[in-house]
């Protein structure tokens, strides 16, 4: 039996638990509602590229939301940055971990009346590194309890808290004990087994959900369906105006579209040792710029890309929802009883995500199986609505033929949003290195 191991350098996760009938209202779309339940938990996830392809699909398990083992006292140290602040910012002080934590609870007290914001931190203690922020309005001499559960806590970070005390957690090694865990979903990779086998791996083997069972790419489609938002954004630019139409992609296209170069190509690079897979690359040769009237721009050189395909899975397990959960880095499922406080609303469960390398990351070790952890998911933020929305002139071009009019290269700007509104953000750390063009 493999050795389960929490280690999120290799596989890191995220999840999110949507208020479906909150978006729908907030949006003003009129379109019919038609929902199985009120909530939705979106999971996304990701693996290193230097580990390669695991030997088999995810498997997505769940347990009821409860503590994964006692608080108890944890190490820290504290960092205080008011120093570098100018004069009139807000306080600001950084707790930093001295090892991973699943899940942390601390008391704070506020000396003055205001608001006091305490921010859980994934990875350096710096800005991009803020998973979620929880604030309370305090009273002078007020205190209140704050706690927080994330598939990994390095740090928090105290704004306008004058004191803390009583920080407890629970070490992300300890979860490794917790063995309660229900079997939910196989996901992986949309592939037909059968181009597989020869490889020693079993990637296209049945998916879907537990008991039920089937082909891979009919999985794909079945989890696309309940594992991305269903809104977008809104229906309305903030000043009124209608936006532009939020549509979903055909599941059965996006396979397809992956099955034209980005699968064969993992096929080829999946009979080397996973650990050297992402230094597999295949170059593409870039055409040179072309007009509109069909001219290209003349060139003794044209222009190449090396493209690693490991690479490529990953930034797009990282950067696109839709093509994640196709591709077997993603899921969602609905959910009709979450736990609701005044304070909070969250899933009703822990969930867990495992990867299985059947020989290792270096094809010659004993099996190892890699788990993250993402605790009972909060609600997710909302994506914002399109904003800003303007044309920039770039250059006036040629025109097709003499005496017709000039024409205008321009650029659309303005937030128009991806569907984001699942994890805010899919990771702690940005997309990895996929490839290099010259």
């Amino acid at each position: 039996m493999a050795i389960r191991i929490f280690e999120p350098s290799i596989l890191k996760a995220q999840g999110a638990l949507l208020d479906l009938i909150g978006l729908y209202r907030r949006g003003g779309h009129q379109s019919e509602l038609k929902l199985s339940a009120d909530y939705q938990v979106l999971l996304r996830w990701q693996t290193s590229p230097l580990a390669g392809l695991p030997s088999e699909p995810f498997k997505i398990w769940r347990r009821p939301a409860r503590p994964f083992a006692e608080a108890k006292k944890i190490r820290y140290e504290v960092i205080n940055v008011d120093a570098f602040l100018p004069a009139n910012a807000a306080s600001l002080t950084v707790v930093q971990f001295a090892q991973p934590l699943a899940s942390v609870r601390l008391q704070i007290k506020a000396d003055n009346p205001g608001i006091a914001s305490v921010g859980l931190m994934c990875g350096v203690p710096m800005l991009e590194s803020l998973v979620s922020i929880q604030s309370r309005q305090l009273a002078a001499e007020e205190t209140t309890v704050m706690e927080f559960h994330s598939p990994l806590i390095t740090s928090l970070v105290l704004i306008n808290v004058d004191r803390f005390s009583d920080i407890k957690g629970v070490l992300l090694a300890e979860t490794e004990q917790v063995d309660d865990w229900e079997l939910v979903e196989t996901v992986g990779l949309p592939v037909d087994e059968r181009d597989w086998q020869s490889s020693g791996q079993r990637h296209g083997i049945k998916q879907g959900l537990s008991n039920q069972e089937t082909d891979a790419i009919s999985a794909a489609v079945d989890r696309f369906q309940r594992g991305i938002n269903p809104f977008g954004w809104g229906a309305y630019l903030p000043d009124g105006t209608p936006a532009p139409d939020w549509q979903l992609p055909e599941p059965e296209k996006l396979v397809e579209e992956s099955s034209m170069e980005l699968l064969p190509m993992l096929r080829q690079v999946a009979d080397a040792a996973p650990n050297q897979q992402a230094a597999k690359t295949f170059q593409f040769q870039i055409d040179p710029p072309q007009n509109p009237a069909g001219g290209t721009m003349p060139t003794d050189e044209p222009s190449t890309a090396d493209l690693s395909p490991v690479g490529l899975l990953a930034m797009l397990a990282a950067g696109d929802p839709q093509l994640a959960v196709t591709l077997g880095f993603g899921t969602g499922y609905y959910e009709e009883k979450p736990i609701r406080t005044k304070r909070y609303t969250q899933s009703a469960y822990d969930w867990m995500i495992t990867a299985l390398w059947d020989r290792g990351l270096d094809g010659q070790s004993d099996a190892v199986e890699f788990a993250a952890l993402v605790p009972r998911p909060g609600l997710g933020i909302p994506a914002p609505t399109p904003a800003d929305l303007q044309v920039d002139l770039q250059a006036h071009l040629r025109p097709e033929k003499v005496d017709q009019l000039v024409g205008l290269d321009t650029q659309q700007l303005g937030a128009l949003p991806a569907d984001r509104t699942d994890l805010g953000g899919q990771f702690c750390r940005g997309a990895p290195y996929a490839g290099q063009a010259r």
